[in-house]
């Protein structure tokens, strides 16, 4: 099968078009080991996903890792899950999960660059459970509406077992 990779930020960094061959399949794990985004302000989900829909291919398997937190992308979303099997991997960071109890904690936006310090003693853990529990919901009933298989990694966690299982339960369908 064909294989291809597009990196983004606020813009596509890198594309790497679909080819079949173990050297591009060293091609793409290379850049992925390798390359170093743009410093980005922000990231553009809605834009890469138009990007892909406007590529005009059909009846791929793509595979979306983010953390889906982003505004307006269910048009181009539903516009790729019905034209080919989309899978999104969602990146979760382990301190959204299991929030810290440390008192005064300061924060940066890797996207905006803006700090702040968050009071971990005002606003509770069990609230911030509350607010990651129903982003989490959102996303999940988007993918759900649309088809989309979703497969949840941690960053510095192993991954691999989770998406072993993930294709072991596509192989019984």
């Amino acid at each position: 099968d064909q294989v291809g990779l597009i990196l983004f930020g606020q813009e596509i960094e890198l594309l790497i078009p679909p080819f079949k061959g173990t050297a591009h399949i060293h091609r793409i794990m290379e850049a992925l080991f390798t390359y170093k985004p743009k410093k980005s302000t922000k990231t553009n989900l809605k834009g890469a996903l138009e990007f892909v829909a406007k590529l005009k291919k059909r009846n791929h398997m793509l595979f979306c890792i983010s953390d889906f937190i982003a505004t307006n992308f269910e048009k181009p979303l539903s516009l790729l899950s019905h034209k080919h099997d989309f899978v999104a991997i969602r990146c979760l960071d382990k301190n959204e999960i299991v929030f810290p109890n440390v008192g005064l904690l300061p924060m940066q936006d890797d996207e905006t660059g803006q700090t702040m310090v968050l009071d971990t003693r005002i606003i509770s853990a069990k609230k911030l459970k509350n607010i990651f529990d129903q982003r989490i919901a959102q996303q999940n009933s988007l993918f759900k509406k649309y088809g989309i298989d979703c497969v949840d990694i941690q960053p510095g966690n192993p991954f691999v077992g989770n998406l072993i299982r993930f294709f072991r339960q596509r192989m019984q369908y």
